[in-house]
């Protein structure tokens, strides 16, 4: 059996393993053909299968290529694909005050036209990389590793492949593979790598990165067994689904999951019974994403930057304290849509109250303001007033709006509430005394 379960780890732990944040893997043949993408099929018997990819380099003969035409291209009218790989690899040239990239639309004998940048050019051969879609079949023997990034820290969600060995379990992602050789783990408890032998590997399985939601949606594919009844010769094949546990050793099993709702039915097969494995774009696919912050830094919906404010305690001549806000010139937040999420790291855990403000006329002596002493003398002298916005501890505490907050891995604390109509709210927290201030403007119809 350690022949069938060889050449299942090696196919399909390449199709196993796929971190959720590269949703595409860098595949290098022996040849030295590289594809960016994923290992679509594989049929065990035949050692054959399928690479479906975005992008690719390759080397071919110069007899295989039908025809060839270059072209400049400006650099503005290319997809981000290809801006973002001619700015990183500094493959752009400015020509008459032009951002240009030489591309080359080649056809080679049985494919399509592709736009490709020529990285070399001989007599015999020639060398392009292709920003383009395609599928192309492979002899699984031809592969000569597959490889993964680490997972960044601002990805919230994700898949864990579990790699375990008779004496330890490793949990983060396969960052490397060379097929029936070797798997490196990037460890995510503490950012180690270890690479290991693969006669070591007892099994390879799949975990939730992040409990709070279905690997369902954490995870970029799915995967479906093409079976074979060992008795009656019948061939089916399984619902989309997940491998969770690659057996190896004394087990000659695969756990394979199916979505139930959130969560999870299993079934186990015998490696006897698949033929083939295939792999899928997954519909369900929802990758959520942090930002980085500072101490004290907070954004409101991703796209502007909120400082805070602190109040001016004032109490009014009918003795009503009051919490100013826009004495001095503050970034206020302007929105557009009433659900507001805040993102911040929070040097201590705090209460977080929610209120619309009022607009009042404050004697700018009471805000702490400088007074013209000059005009203060004068016998018709009414001292200047400002316009602040404001709010009490009562409609602080007497609030119906509702906060909900979260923290997640990164420490990064999420607050959100729902704003019913137009106008200014404090953001107020309790134990600092200070609020961000929001400004809520609905489209006009």
């Amino acid at each position: 059996m350690r022949t069938l379960k060889t050449l299942l780890l090696t196919a399909g732990a390449l199709l196993f393993f796929s971190a959720a944040h590269a949703q595409n893997q860098t595949i290098t043949l022996k040849d030295g053909t590289v594809f960016t993408g994923f290992i679509s099929r594989q049929d065990i018997l035949s050692r054959s299968g399928e690479v479906t990819y975005c992008a690719v380099q390759r080397t071919v003969a110069i007899e295989e290529v039908l025809s060839r035409k270059a072209e400049q291209r400006e650099l503005d009218d290319l997809s981000d694909a290809w801006k973002e790989w001619a700015v990183r690899n500094n493959k752009w040239e400015t020509v008459r005050d032009r951002k240009v990239l030489s591309l080359t639309v080649l056809t080679r004998r049985g494919d399509v036209a592709r736009d490709c940048y020529i990285l070399m050019s001989g007599t015999k051969n020639i060398t392009f990389y292709s920003i383009s879609d395609g599928v192309e079949s492979i002899a699984i023997d031809q592969i000569a590793s597959v490889r993964s990034p680490e997972r960044p820290a601002t990805l919230l969600t994700d898949v864990n492949d579990v790699v375990q060995t008779e004496s330890v379990t490793y949990s983060g992602i396969i960052t490397e593979q060379v097929p029936g050789v070797s798997v490196t783990i990037w460890d995510a408890s503490d950012g180690t790598h270890h690479s290991l032998d693969f006669k070591e590997i007892r099994s390879i399985g799949k975990s939730a990165f992040n409990p709070d939601y279905p690997i369902w949606e954490q995870t970029p594919f799915v995967e479906r067994l093409i079976l074979k009844d060992t008795r009656t010769g019948l061939v089916r094949s399984t619902e989309k689904g997940l491998i969770v546990d690659n057996g190896l050793g004394a087990d000659d099993n695969i756990l394979f999951a199916v979505p139930a709702g959130d969560g999870m039915d299993t079934r186990q097969y015998s490696y006897k019974e698949v033929m083939s494995q295939e792999k899928f774009r997954n519909e369900r696919y929802h990758p959520r994403y942090d930002i980085i912050l500072s101490p004290g830094e907070a954004r409101i919906n991703r796209d502007s930057t909120l400082c805070m404010v602190n109040p001016v305690d004032i109490v009014t001549e009918e003795g009503h304290r009051l919490f100013c806000i826009g004495v001095e010139e503050a970034p206020i937040a302007v929105v557009s849509t009433g659900h507001i999420t805040i993102e911040t790291r929070l040097s201590a855990p705090d209460d977080i109250l929610v209120c619309k403000t009022l607009q009042q006329d404050i004697p700018i002596s009471r805000l702490g303001l400088p007074v013209d002493g000059t005009a203060k003398k004068k016998k018709q002298y009414v001292e200047p007033t400002q316009a602040v916005h404001a709010f009490t501890a009562e409609m602080l505490l007497g609030s119906s709006l509702e906060v909900v907050q979260t923290v997640n891995i990164n420490e990064i604390s999420s607050i959100e509430a729902t704003l019913p109509e137009a106008g200014v709210y404090a953001v107020y927290l309790r134990r600092a005394g200070t609020c961000w201030v929001v400004d809520y403007r609905p489209p006009q119809n």
